[in-house]
């Protein structure tokens, strides 16, 4: 009986430091959708310097700041509220302000909607579809610049 006990116990020690439910890791932000959102930030200051042959630096910071911000929040219920705060609005406003170039933080604004729910630890096939799509929009976002547009 000791020794069931023991082994029961171990295995929810285990089930703790593998971010299991109710475990050690369970509040903290998994590696994946940290990538995702330090790419999502990078691309950002991306659109800062593209903007910079425009004039538009100062706009483009203002909204690059939060998503460089984001890689700051430590905790997964605070790291999903602000990828949603911050991605849903640029997401909308992406298409009334094409005309100022807004649509260069719309790869970001996507990223961080991805990182918000690409939680291996919750959902592995969704957090791998999620990564898949990440990787889809930077290689997309990348050949966009590379052809000059």
């Amino acid at each position: 009986m000791g020794a069931a006990k023991a082994a029961g116990a171990g295995a929810a020690a285990r089930a703790g430091e593998t971010g299991g439910a109710g475990g050690v890791d369970a509040d903290r932000i998994h590696p994946l959708q940290r990538a995702l959102a330090a790419t999502a930030a990078l691309l950002s200051l991306v659109a800062v310097a593209l903007s910079r042959d425009f004039g538009l630096v100062p706009f483009f910071l203002a909204w690059s700041v939060p998503f460089v911000g984001v890689l700051l929040v430590r905790r997964r219920p605070a790291f999903r509220t602000y990828c949603l705060a911050l991605g849903l609005p640029v997401l909308l406003l992406a298409l009334p302000l094409a005309l100022v170039g807004f649509l260069m933080l719309l790869p970001s604004a996507v990223l961080l909607l991805l990182a918000r729910s690409a939680d291996p630890r919750r959902d592995p096939d969704r957090a791998r579809f999620h990564a898949t799509l990440g990787v889809i929009v930077v290689v997309l976002f990348l050949a966009r610049i590379a052809s000059g547009g």
